[in-house]
């Protein structure tokens, strides 16, 4: 299964993606493999979530689904959270990546990517990583 692990902190310092990936680009390209999807999402959901406040060294992994038409199947499910998810802060981060998986859809996927990957699990891992003692 992909798995996509992404420091926000660092990402949004300095990280890149090529300009055929970033969301919202009038041009931007169909995604047309496994391996472009992570990078895409990456670089979306770091964008909606700069400027959030989180304080660092909290991470989620989330699990969920896309159609071919590349919306996502339900709520995205957090399997795994640092720390747990009864911590007020922790809750509001997780609610936050969410809601930036949920603005990043639906993903431009190629009809051949789509019909290939509509129903499987994927699993997304992000951590908010210590930077200078920045928030994001």
């Amino acid at each position: 299964m992909p798995n996509s692990r992404a420091a926000l902190a660092a990402i949004i310092a300095g990280g890149s993606v090529s300009a055929l990936l970033l969301p919202g680009k009038a041009e931007a390209q169909a995604l047309e493999t496994l391996d472009a999807i992570g990078p895409y999402l990456d670089i979306c959901v770091v964008r909606r979530m700069k400027g959030a406040g989180f304080s660092p060294e909290r991470d989620v992994t989330l699990q969920l689904s896309f159609r071919s038409d590349g919306t996502i199947i339900g709520v995205p499910r957090a399997t795994y959270s640092r720390p747990s998810r009864g911590e007020p802060e922790q809750a509001r981060f997780i609610d936050a990546v969410r809601r930036a998986f949920a603005d990043c859809a639906p993903l431009p996927f190629s009809k051949p990517l789509g019909a290939s990957i509509a129903g499987r699990i994927f699993t997304f891992r992000y951590t908010l990583e210590s930077n200078k003692d920045e928030r994001i």
